[in-house]
């Protein structure tokens, strides 16, 4: 009899405990999830999309970057996801290796451009400039006559090197003077409708192109 008055009790108390550990357990998820985006919804997104806002300290070179993501049970926020309704990265065998090579190249180009702004402006300046024809020629030897980098419709690797030669025409204006058809991509990108649209808005930025504590592009 004694056996059977004290499961009840013991039951109560599993159950308590257990309520208890999962309290503790929400409340470590929620102090580590940002305000606006729940663990639970991060995992286990719901049936009804919501939007969670992004804010852009710096200047977004191109509408790529959203000041709104959505998710929801089809929508994922992905790597180069473009806005004008052409496959992030190329259709055929062709562009997707192009698309691979290109973004590679992009991402050393880029890195070697930061290291100079954040730590060897004043030393490696002129070097740099003095390297930087040769980098650009490959570029435009690799584009060629194509309208842009994979072939006939943009990727999102267009926006990335639409970024990079931007910043580069301000670092060094006469920069691309020899290499026509880079000159060519930017005004060809430029004169997309979203993009153009977006260039004469409120929202577009010419600079800084870098944080504060870099030695160039920082105002």
């Amino acid at each position: 009899m004694l056996i059977h008055a004290l499961r009840p009790c013991r039951e109560q108390q599993a159950q308590k405990k257990k309520k208890t550990k999962s309290t503790v357990q929400d409340i470590r998820l929620s102090r580590l999830s940002p305000p606006t985006c729940s663990a639970r919804l991060l995992h286990n997104p719901p049936e009804t999309p919501r939007q969670l806002t992004v804010s852009l300290p710096l200047r977004p070179a191109a509408p790529l970057l959203l000041s709104t993501a959505t998710f929801g049970p089809e929508n994922r926020l992905s790597h180069g996801t473009c806005l004008l309704g052409h496959p992030r990265g190329g259709e055929t065998e062709d562009e997707k290796i192009r698309v691979d090579i290109i973004e590679n190249q992009a991402m050393d180009f880029r890195n070697g451009f930061v290291t100079l702004c954040y730590m060897n402006f004043d030393t490696q300046r002129s070097c740099y400039v003095e390297k930087l024809p040769a980098t650009l020629k490959q570029f435009s030897d690799f584009l060629g006559d194509r309208k842009w980098f994979a072939g006939d419709k943009i990727t999102f690797v267009d926006f990335t090197m639409y970024e990079l030669l931007d910043q580069h025409r301000m670092f060094e204006p006469k920069c691309l003077d020899d290499v026509q058809k880079l000159k060519d991509f930017l005004s060809r990108f430029e004169a997309l409708d979203k993009i153009a649209a977006y260039m004469k808005s409120t929202k577009f930025m010419k600079s800084p192109v870098n944080n504060k504590m870099a030695k160039w592009g920082n105002k």
